[in-house]
Formats: C-alpha cells, sequence, structure tokens
C-alpha cells in the first residue's frame, strides 16, 4: 500500500510538472513595435534592455521612437534602439493553482482510495472500503493542494509581446 501511494503521488506530481507550459494563452513572439501601443495603460511590463539591464515599471505611452515607463522613482522614456524585448506581467493566481491542484488530487485520491482497498476474508483490512475513498480523497486533496499552491508561486506569468530579434 506504501509502495502505491508513493507511486501515485509521483505520478501527480509529474502530470503537473510536466504539463505544456505554452499553451496558457501565449501568443508568438513579434518585432512589431505598433503592438506596443494597444497594452493597457497602467499594465504591469518589463523591458530588457541592449545593456542587459531590466526595466519594472507600469506602462505608460508608446509612440514610433519611444516607450515610457512609470516606476516607483518617477517617469523613465526607453528608446526603441534601446528595447531588446517587452513582456506584460499578469498577477499571480495562487489560489486558483491551488484550487486545480485540490480538485485533481481529490479525483486521484477517490479513484485510488476505491482501487486500493481490496479487502476480502483471507486479508487483514486497516481501513474498510467505505473509509478509503474519503481517506484517499482528502490525503491526495491536500498534497494536490500543496503542489498547485508551489506551481502557482514560482510559474511567471508574462506573455512576449515584442522582441527585437524576433520574427
Amino acid at each position: 500500500m506504501k509502495r502505491l501511494f508513493k507511486s501515485i503521488l509521483l505520478c501527480e506530481l509529474a502530470v503537473v510538472v510536466c504539463a505544456p507550459q505554452g499553451s496558457f494563452g501565449q501568443v508568438p513572439p513579434k518585432n512589431d513595435w505598433a503592438v506596443l501601443q494597444s497594452l493597457p495603460v497602467g499594465g504591469k511590463v518589463d523591458v530588457k534592455l541592449k545593456n542587459g539591464k531590466t526595466v519594472h515599471g507600469e506602462f505608460t505611452s508608446s509612440t514610433d521612437y519611444a516607450l515610457t515607463v512609470f516606476r516607483n522613482r518617477g517617469t523613465m522614456e526607453l528608446t526603441r534602439n534601446d528595447v531588446v524585448q517587452v513582456y506584460r506581467v499578469f498577477s499571480k493566481h495562487v489560489g486558483k493553482t491551488t484550487l486545480i491542484g485540490a480538485a485533481v488530487g481529490t479525483g486521484v485520491g477517490a479513484v485510488v482510495g476505491a482501487a486500493g482497498n481490496n479487502c476480502n476474508n483471507a486479508s487483514i483490512c486497516i481501513v474498510p472500503r467505505s473509509a478509503s475513498i474519503p481517506i484517499g480523497a482528502m490525503v491526495f486533496g491536500i498534497s494536490g493542494a500543496g503542489v498547485g499552491a508551489v506551481v502557482g508561486a514560482t510559474h511567471h506569468n508574462r506573455q512576449l509581446v515584442y522582441d527585437a530579434n524576433g520574427p
């Protein structure tokens, strides 16, 4: 039973870690500067510069020659020649990924609880079948919530909207 629990927990972790990251609403990189004018004013952006530095701030405006970003020290104007990449930054949804992990874990736990308890008259049952399903759902639900919280906290929610070297 212990081996079954470990193998299923590892499978659950592998599914979450190996999920394709590119299918979460990202658009292909663009080298069209005009797309920056459609960014929402006040939205968070990360701007990578040619000198290797990254500017974090709120998008203010964009012209054909420059990008204006508001930082805690004031407004900063970045010329088009200095900008390599612009990312739109989205808020992290730790609660959402935690709930998804808990739901997946609960479902897997219920299935494992139902399938893993093959008690018959010849074997000794520690937990009756009627209790193994809710116990499995609870244990895997909690572990799934933990995995979801870690994924939500470490997942980068950035979308590349401009790449000077892109296609």
